[in-house]
C-alpha cells in the first residue's frame, strides 16, 4: 500500500483509468441498468480505496474534498 502512496504515480494512473472506465459505463446509453448499478458499486469501492491511499480521515472528512 505504501508503494502506491509513495511510488512514481502509477497507482494514481491506475485509479484514474478505473474511474474513466466507470464513467464510460455510467454515461453509455447502451449500458444496461444492471451494468450501471455495478459500475456505481465499483465506483464507491474505488472512492474508498482512493480515500485510504491519500491518507484517510482528516479535518475535512470523506466528502469535504
Amino acid at each position: 500500500m505504501s508503494d502506491v502512496k509513495n511510488g512514481n504515480g502509477s497507482g494514481d494512473d491506475f485509479l484514474g483509468d478505473l474511474e474513466q472506465a466507470i464513467r464510460k459505463i455510467i454515461t453509455n446509453r447502451k449500458s444496461s441498468k444492471a451494468d450501471k448499478l455495478s459500475a456505481i458499486n465499483a465506483g464507491v469501492r474505488l472512492a474508498q480505496v482512493r480515500h485510504k491511499v491519500t491518507g484517510g480521515d482528516d479535518d475535512k472528512g470523506f466528502f469535504g474534498k
